[in-house]
């Protein structure tokens, strides 16, 4: 947790709400206070637990999938969040 505590306020001081936290290959890991998921086209991708610290978000909260058809773990990029970003504005 320390080191999501720094992540955010370092965020903070730089005029960010939140961190995203990377790992050694630059994946996303996690948010700072949260996890990552998209939303495409119905189907829902989180990050994979293979080279990250953390459980996928499906593994850690399972009633927010349940209805879910489709649950892709994948190593998610910088590129994924902006895209999806973009989708939704």
């Amino acid at each position: 947790y320390l080191n999501s505590m720094l992540a955010v306020t370092d965020a903070k001081k730089r005029g960010f709400d939140e961190a995203i936290l990377m790992n050694e290959d630059d994946f996303i890991s996690e948010g700072s206070g949260q996890n990552i998921f998209i939303i495409r086209d119905g189907e829902i991708y989180t990050n994979d637990e293979v080279g990250t610290r953390n459980l996928p978000a499906f593994n850690r909260f399972p009633n927010l999938f349940q209805n879910a058809q489709w649950i892709w773990s994948s190593n998610l990029v910088l590129d994924n969040l902006v895209i999806a970003r973009k989708t939704v504005n």
